[in-house]
């Protein structure tokens, strides 16, 4: 069977480019997204020893007449629908240009980027706990009127919809069913989310050639960055409670800092000989420092070689890490299965 995730998208992308002197231009593009999609899944398990919740002895659909605590459900009348709606705003501006010393060309570059995510979730798949116990608890069927109420004759439970959980999938409206929207109504809580992630960036850069090699021109390129990462996210508060079916979870909130320098070097070594029609290296190096955890440089190494016109060989060699994201260093506790 197809699955299908519907999404609608909407987008404004505006970008400019004004030229100031023939070595001189501003560029600058702005993007607004908004898109919001559905999420489909099948019911919620619900395994009530988890919780601990039993269906009491008194309750008006226990068939055996003492506690069921081992009882499980899957919720299938119920899918699990979760629906995002992401707005995503972002600015770009960069002064590029270029100038000669002696009679050899530079290019340069100085820039800003800022990207803003709002993330809004709602869902309304998930049961109350306090519900659940209560709908699954002592319930009788008041002789004045009929109907089934939560509680006792002398302590009933006012609002509160009593659930037969043993009532079969497909068995169509039943009374006090799934299927019934009183008990849907009763037992499903509304839960909404938000989230946010902003990034600010400055950039410069400086690139060109050094002096000529026998092979060609040494070439450079060096560069700076600052970056500002901060985001967070806000489970609903019944979530964070832990009264919901849903898995529990806290607030993520937190933000980092880096500085980065790096430079890069394409060192032309050897160029139409025999066996070498081209032969490159190129060295790399860059430095990272985070307000979090520290500093790490890491390099690269690679060439590139060309022993005839139709056949070229690479290999790189280089360095990596990982740093902490926001949510390893400050993501709320959280429930998993």
């Amino acid at each position: 069977a197809d699955t299908l995730i519907p999404r609608n998208w909407h987008s404004v992308y505006a970008d400019g480019i004004f030229e100031l002197t023939d070595r001189l231009r501003l560029t600058s593009n702005v993007l607004y997204t908004e898109r919001s999609s559905t999420r489909l899944t099948s019911g919620r398990p619900l395994q009530a020893n988890r919780y601990g919740i039993p269906v009491s002895g008194d309750s008006y659909f226990n068939p055996v007449g003492e506690d069921i605590d081992n009882w499980w459900r899957r919720t299938q009348e119920v899918p699990r629908e979760t629906r995002n709606d992401l707005r995503t705003v972002r600015f770009a501006a960069a002064l590029e240009g270029s100038f000669e010393i002696g009679e050899r060309w530079f290019d340069w570059d100085v820039s800003h980027v800022h990207n803003k995510n709002n993330l809004e979730m709602s869902s309304g798949s998930d049961m109350g706990l306090d519900r659940i116990a209560a709908a699954v608890g002592p319930s009788f069927r008041d002789p004045a009127s009929g109907k089934l109420v939560c509680g006792t004759p002398t302590a009933p439970i006012a609002g509160c919809v009593p659930w037969n959980p043993f009532a079969g999938f497909g068995t169509g409206a039943v009374a006090n069913s799934l299927d019934d929207p009183n008990v849907v109504k009763y037992l499903f809580k509304e839960e909404h989310a938000l989230g946010e992630t902003k990034t600010t960036s400055y950039f410069a850069n400086l690139a060109g050639s050094l002096f000529t090699l026998p092979a060609g021109d040494l070439g450079f390129a060096v560069g700076y960055e600052t970056r500002r990462e901060e985001g967070g996210f806000a489970p609903d508060a019944i979530a964070q409670s832990g009264d919901s079916t849903n898995l529990a979870s806290g607030n993520t909130y937190g933000r980092y800092t880096l500085d980065e320098f790096y430079g890069e070097l394409s060192i032309p070594v050897l160029a139409d000989v025999a066996f070498a029609k081209e032969l490159t290296f190129s060295v790399a190096s860059r430095y990272s420092d985070y307000d979090t955890f520290g500093d790490t440089t890491n390099n690269k190494f690679g060439f590139k070689w060309r022993p005839i016109d139709d056949l070229l060989v690479r290999g790189t060699w280089s360095e990596g890490f990982r740093a902490p994201t926001i949510s390893n260093l400050y993501g709320g506790g959280s429930q998993t299965f």
